[in-house]
């Protein structure tokens, strides 16, 4: 943190951990982050696992059906740089 502070770089953590890359299944991905969800939420998620390529569609899915919007974080931070 300070080392990117020191570069006027911004620090952005999650707020949900879909933990994809702990095994889980397409279920439980999906499962970890929509029973998690809330306003602006971050979600982490790896790519080039298989079963989170199978559970984006049904996450994305899920999320837009409780009436959020996917968005990207410059979009959610505009007044930052380097993302």
């Amino acid at each position: 943190i300070k080392s990117a502070r020191s570069m006027d770089l911004m620090v952005i953590g999650w707020s949900i951990n879909s933990l994809d890359c702990a095994g889980q299944s397409p279920a439980q991905i999906i499962n970890t982050i929509v029973s998690h969800l809330q306003p602006g939420a971050i979600i982490l998620i790896h790519d080039g696992f298989e079963s989170t390529i199978n559970a984006l569609p049904r996450v994305v899915k899920e999320i837009r059906k409780r009436g959020y919007s996917l968005v990207t974080l410059d979009s959610m931070f505009p007044s930052s740089r380097n993302l």
